[in-house]
């Protein structure tokens, strides 16, 4: 129950830090404000998180969600929450402070693997693609008494200890709010030699908030590691998964890419 409050709650943060839009949920008929009182809202928040206090939320998001958002993505988690065993931080903003909580962090987040024939290899046996950095260490599981040493690459990597800066969150909600047809669009406006693919594949977590989500219906992927994750739900399960080890109803075993 625990991961599944921490994936909701996150979800609500990224939303709420710059993301939703205008009136499009308390009012509807209600003019949306101009590029530059959005802006100041948005620095606004920024600013107010900057000096340790919450500010007013965006529109379309409640004082009290915001909070609740916020608090739960500053929340150290324990192994009693099923942290763990192996992990890279105790909480969301541990790493996410930078312009505010919810923006990039310092930390990098480690790599591995090895190329075969010209193809990458993960060496998922290994614990890879990614090395986390902490570990519980030695702990109680019941009676029966666990030793997890913190990971290391192993010697058969031949990419090795290479990583990626800790990304910021701002503005994931108008993202995650996007309908399909809108990177439809952005594909369909390439020049042919250059133009992408349009991925999509089921969803797994859907927004009750979204009528046009429904489980395993096909959504454009917009989050996570090469376009892996269909929305902010997704995504935080995800990174609660990652980056703590915390198993949750999307994701029931330890993945090693967010």
């Amino acid at each position: 129950m625990r991961s599944q409050i921490g994936t909701i709650a996150m979800t609500m943060l990224c939303a709420a830090l710059g993301c939703s839009e205008p009136g499009d949920r308390s009012d509807p008929a209600a003019d949306p404000p101009s590029k530059a009182e959005r802006r100041a809202q948005v620095a606004a928040t920024v600013e107010a998180a900057r000096a340790g206090t919450t500010g007013a939320p965006l529109a379309g998001i409640s004082a009290a969600a915001f909070n609740e958002a916020l608090a739960a993505f500053n929340t150290d988690e324990s192994i009693t929450d099923g942290l763990g065993p192996l992990f890279n931080a105790t909480s969301c903003g541990h790493c996410h402070t930078l312009g505010g909580i919810g923006g990039a962090g310092v930390q990098i987040n480690r790599h591995f693997g090895a190329y075969v024939n010209g193809i990458f290899d993960p060496l998922a046996s290994e614990g890879g693609d990614a090395r986390s950095l902490f570990s519980l260490g030695t702990f109680n599981r019941g009676s029966t008494l666990c030793q997890v040493p913190v990971e290391v690459e192993p010697a058969d990597a031949t990419v090795k200890n290479v990583g990626r800066l800790v990304p910021p969150l701002f503005g994931l909600g108008l993202v995650d709010a996007m309908p399909d047809a809108f990177f439809d669009a952005l594909a369909a406006g390439e020049p042919a030699a250059i133009r992408g693919i349009v991925k999509r594949q089921p969803i797994l977590l859907p927004n009750p908030a979204d009528p046009s989500q429904t489980l395993f219906a096909p959504r454009v992927v917009r989050f996570g590691w090469k376009g892996a994750l269909t929305n902010l739900a997704e995504f935080s399960a995800a990174a609660y998964n990652g980056e703590m080890g915390i198993t949750n109803p999307a994701l029931r075993r330890r993945q090693t890419r967010t």
